[in-house]
């Protein structure tokens, strides 16, 4: 079963029991990603630090 991104709930490539550290576009104490949200997040920097 795949991770859903937790801004947009779109369907990530992920599996849910694939470890953290193994996981592309993780944000530690927010969760798995998109690509596409990930991307909107790194851009602002700001936010990836309220993250």
């Amino acid at each position: 079963m795949r991770e859903p991104c937790v801004l947009c709930q779109q369907l990530t490539e992920i599996e849910k029991d694939t470890p953290s550290y193994m996981r592309e576009h993780f944000i530690d104490g927010a969760g798995q990603l998109c690509e596409h949200c990930y991307e909107e997040i790194a851009q602002n920097k700001e936010w990836h630090n309220l993250l």
